[in-house]
């Protein structure tokens, strides 16, 4: 899983929370982040313990959006810190975030009951 020290994962009672923590930048989401985010729940979506995850903020706030400067920097051929795919990971966080649903249904993950809810990512 790519690595990021500004965003924490844990996964607990079935629930994988993926955490902005950034706070002296408002959380501002930077490529490298992105790469993380969608590692992280691309890990979730192959855990058959997971059911559930949850994007969260830390402190004061979720996320004050993307780092224009840092997606600045790689716009004008910068590299991020990180892997060297990071221009794409937004897009592969976009369409990991897309899909993720599909990921889990009742037949995905071995039960037997049409009643088992399928699982979404929330974000609070």
């Amino acid at each position: 899983m790519t690595q990021s020290t500004h965003i924490k994962v844990s996964t607990a009672e079935r629930i994988t929370t993926i955490r902005f923590d950034r706070p002296d930048k408002k959380n501002a989401i930077t490529v490298e982040m992105y790469a993380a985010l969608g590692a992280a729940l691309e890990a979730a979506a192959g855990d058959p313990q997971v059911r559930a995850a949850v994007l969260a903020g830390s402190r004061d706030c979720f996320t004050s959006g993307n780092d224009l400067g840092d997606f600045m920097r790689v716009a004008q051929g910068g590299s991020p810190a990180g892997t060297s795919d990071e221009p794409s990971a937004p897009f592969r966080f976009l369409r990991t975030i897309a899909t993720f649903e599909s990921h889990w249904s009742p037949r995905s993950r071995g039960s037997r009951s049409a009643s088992v809810p399928r699982c979404s990512c929330t974000a609070i």
